[in-house]
């Protein structure tokens, strides 16, 4: 449970009290948890996106995924490894 404690005022107080009054709801923080809400699901898909990002940077090295690369057959070109190294510097 999280417990949050806003003060809203000017533009953004006028749009919570719209839509408390466009949906009938009793309250202005009836309209802001509904908002708040509807932003959460909003951004669910580039939430679980980004944690799904975060779990594969944990688990997976830059490293490794040069080693599995290699495991698998792939002779890098040394004069083109030589010229990212370049670049890198």
């Amino acid at each position: 449970m999280v417990r949050v404690a806003f003060r809203f005022h000017g533009a953004e107080l006028e749009q919570i009290r719209d839509v408390r009054d466009m949906l009938n709801f009793n309250s202005e923080l009836d309209a802001a948890r509904y908002l708040m809400r509807r932003g959460l699901e909003v951004m669910q898909s580039t939430l679980t996106s980004r944690r799904v990002q975060e779990k594969m940077a944990a688990i997976i090295s830059p490293e490794s995924m040069v080693k599995a690369i290699i495991g698998a057959g792939y002779e890098p070109d040394p004069e083109a490894a030589k010229a990212i190294v370049e670049e890198t510097k």
